[in-house]
């Protein structure tokens, strides 16, 4: 191997490893616990064609861009931060068997922005997803409830 592939090999590795001790690597299999939150957890959730996107984000006082909640990095910083977006029923519900018991979470429907064209992108999904949603929760010992 020659020198300046070398180099930026060893260059990606330290990257990599740097990024690693901020912000652990997320995969929606993943099956470590996620911290638990004093302010509890928001859910958001969003239409992309025929997709409904969901995106796990630690409960604050302070209001989210839409930007934050649709973009589809997802990370755990050493803090307790925690912003998970994942694709399907399937996978949120992968995402939220790692929540402790009896933590609280607050399903954000759109019409709570101000912004028209936010609420009009984040929106709860038909019915049927909903009370899956809230079954699962029930079952995992989850409070989930929904803010319209």
């Amino acid at each position: 191997m020659n020198r300046p592939v070398k180099f930026f090999l060893i260059i990606a590795i330290i990257a990599g490893l740097a990024g690693c001790t901020e912000f652990p690597l997320v995969t929606v299999t993943s099956t470590s616990p996620l911290p638990p939150s004093l302010k509890g957890y928001e859910l958001y959730s969003w239409r992309d064609g025929d997709n409904w996107y969901f995106t796990l984000i630690t409960g604050t006082n302070r209001t989210k861009t839409l930007a934050e909640i649709t973009s589809q990095d997802s990370i755990i910083e050493e803090g307790g931060w925690v912003k998970i977006t994942v694709l399907g029923l399937q996978e949120l519900e992968f995402v939220l068997e790692r929540l402790p018991r009896s933590e609280q979470i607050l399903w954000v429907d759109g019409s709570r922005f101000e912004i028209s064209q936010e609420s009009s992108i984040i929106a709860l999904p038909p019915d049927d997803i909903v009370e899956q949603v809230h079954q699962y929760s029930n079952q995992k010992g989850l409070n989930l409830q929904i803010i319209k």
